[in-house]
């Protein structure tokens, strides 16, 4: 049975799939959901309630989807240049 974290950062993540994710970013990506577990594990341990690491672990992702967004172009514009 998942986590609690687990639970959040699923449901978090979740909004990365209207992103049509290269296979090159899949290993970041999976890492980054890893890292965001530990986060919310540690949050959840702290005391926080679940609304408040769900809403800690959404601004986390909602940089971390920026980021995203500038490597996939970055990816495209040098593959139009090749």
């Amino acid at each position: 049975m998942p986590s609690e974290a687990d639970c959040v950062v699923t449901q978090a993540i979740s909004s990365l799939e209207e992103f049509d994710i290269p296979p090159i970013l899949r290993d970041h990506i999976d890492q980054h959901q890893q890292h965001l577990t530990s986060l919310a594990s540690a949050l959840l341990a702290g005391g926080q309630n679940s609304d408040d690491v769900r809403q800690t672990i959404d601004n986390v992702l909602e940089s971390f989807k920026e980021e995203l967004i500038r490597t996939i172009n970055s990816l495209i514009e040098n593959q139009h240049a090749a």
